[in-house]
């Protein structure tokens, strides 16, 4: 009787691979936005801290893959690779049921295998169907629901009392800054000039815009990440990152002036991010009039690393829409 062992055969991608992996990928995600080649190495092969994609293949043919793309990530003191799981997928001829779930899960095992010697932690949010599989079968553990924070753009916008700029360039100053507000933080994915190009400025399907308060010297005050493209219902615009030392209370406000300006002039009627529901940051958004919105997405982790404590990165991991695909 053939088996998934011996009717597949589990592997890394191959670059002669990539028409077929991107062919299944297209009948997996028909609602997403079409992939080529050109889109697919600058998400996967240009991101610095690497790529991981461990498929499986009948034949030829792509029929099953499992994906993420590596972060580096400060815990404590120390460096660590997280990879956030995306680009999942089955060819819908070679599905099964959750009862038996087959391929799905012995690829994600595969994958395991094969990169949790170089990964901490693998991470996403994943749809239901997924979920429940991961949580029965793959050691998924679900850190918590997320929460969204939501600004209405009215017809009239304050205008900032600092100036904020749009940056068209990243130097050191982006590492400076993360520095500055990261010590607060028990984890945190390292934001700097490679990470920021390769997430929003070279991004090959979206669009944003990053803007800044300076210091005196040049030096970053604060920095913000604004999509402009709709964020899953229409009018909506994510605020993708936000890096602002917790004491520089003008500089928050400033850049938030700034972000829903900026959101109404793409189009947007409504900013929404998404913010860690523990930090400070997350009630300082209150302050300034964000409403509170429960989401359909749950944070899910798996850990290889006996020193690192799931609970608490559910305590104190920095997260934003910026560590994941969701805008």
């Amino acid at each position: 009787m053939m088996t998934e062992t011996t009717r597949y055969t589990f592997r890394e991608l191959r670059m002669e691979d990539l028409s077929s992996w991107l062919e299944t990928r297209a009948r997996c995600f028909p609602l997403d936005a079409p992939m080529d080649e050109e889109c697919f190495h600058k998400l996967y092969t240009s991101n610095p801290a690497g790529g991981r994609i461990l498929v499986a293949a009948e034949g030829e043919e792509i029929v099953a893959s499992y994906a993420a793309q590596p972060m580096r990530v400060r815990v404590g003191e120390e460096l660590r690779s997280f990879s956030h799981v995306v680009d999942s997928m089955v060819h819908p001829e070679h599905r099964r049921g959750l009862k038996n779930p087959g391929l799905f899960v012995r690829t994600a095992q595969t994958f395991f295998e094969r990169y949790q010697d170089m990964d901490a932690v693998h991470y996403g949010w994943p749809v239901e169907r997924a979920l429940k599989v991961g949580r029965r079968f793959l050691e998924y553990r679900v850190l918590r629901e997320e929460l969204a924070l939501v600004r209405e753009i009215g017809e009239e916008t304050e205008e900032p009392a600092l100036e904020v700029v749009e940056l068209d360039s990243l130097g050191p100053e982006v590492l400076a800054l993360w520095e500055r507000c990261a010590h607060k933080w028990e984890a945190s994915a390292v934001r700097d000039a490679d990470f920021l190009r390769w997430r929003f400025m070279e991004h090959p399907q979206r669009s944003y815009s990053v803007l800044a308060c300076k210091e005196a010297d040049g030096a970053l005050a604060g920095l913000c990440v604004v999509g402009l493209d709709e964020l899953h219902s229409k009018g909506a615009r994510a605020l993708a990152d936000w890096l602002v030392p917790l004491e520089s209370n003008e500089v928050a406000i400033s850049l938030v002036r700034a972000a829903v300006a900026r959101a109404k002039a793409s189009g947007g009627e409504r900013l929404v991010a998404s913010l860690p529901p523990w930090s400070d940051d997350f009630k300082v958004f209150q302050e300034l009039s964000w409403r509170v919105q429960s989401t359909p997405y749950s944070l899910c982790a798996r850990s290889f690393e006996r020193r690192i404590d799931l609970d608490l990165l559910g305590r104190g991991w920095w997260l934003t829409f910026a560590d994941g695909d969701l805008a």
